[in-house]
């Protein structure tokens, strides 16, 4: 009898998988829930006026990189910018921490307090900085990242649309971290790139009007 038990309980083993890999533990992304980063463009208002002959026709890019885990340090945001020039310069070394925008408005003619009403959505992000900062050192292209729930740093930046000359950055602002949750209805300071506050003709803040919803899809 103890012979069979034992043979039984042996054939049990060899039917039966190790609990470990029964529970095997899921990939961060795999598990992950997707979601829809949705930006609503409202507005902008006391936008500078970096051409004494003409207002500026301005439209708005919007980025977002993963977080990964850490966020992103004051000089990694400010060495974030947005490529929007229409010819490549041969002369100019390519920059880490500039990125093709993943998503633009159209741009509203000579308007220093122009309104856009434009919605944007993404589902994926670019890389965290480290990544991005390895990936764009080696000249390989940048994969996107798909939003599952993770905190987002966002890049958002207005420039002014030139029909015959490049474009010229009017201002910008990093959101260092975007969470899941209730949408979020803000105004936006705009700095220039070296992080000096800008402003318009009568010299209040210039700034970008923003509706901000992180959110499962469906």
């Amino acid at each position: 009898e103890k012979a069979e038990a034992d043979q039984r309980a042996q054939q049990q083993a060899q039917q039966s998988p190790p609990q470990h890999q029964n529970a095997a533990s899921p990939s961060p992304l795999g598990s992950a829930q997707p979601h829809r980063l949705t930006v609503k463009v409202l507005a902008a208002r006391d936008l500078p006026k970096l051409d004494p002959q003409a207002h500026p026709s301005p439209y708005v890019c919007m980025s977002a990189f993963d977080a990964g885990g850490e966020g992103f340090n004051q000089v990694q945001q400010g060495r974030l910018d947005h490529k929007v020039t229409k010819r490549e310069l041969v002369s100019v070394k390519p920059k880490t921490g500039r990125v093709v925008p993943l998503k633009r408005t159209k741009h509203v003619t000579k308007q220093m307090n122009p309104q856009f009403d434009e919605t944007l959505e993404l589902t994926e992000a670019l890389p965290c900085f480290k990544t991005l900062e390895a990936l764009q050192a080696e000249k390989k292209p940048l994969t996107g990242v798909p939003l599952t729930g993770g905190d987002v740093v966002m890049l958002v930046s207005v420039h002014d649309h030139e029909e015959s000359a490049e474009d010229k950055l009017l201002g910008r602002c990093v959101i260092p971290s975007v969470s899941p949750g209730p949408p979020q209805d803000s105004w936006f300071r705009l700095l220039s790139q070296d992080g000096k506050e800008q402003t318009g003709l009568l010299g209040r803040p210039s700034s970008v009007h923003l509706r901000i919803e992180y959110a499962p899809s469906g």
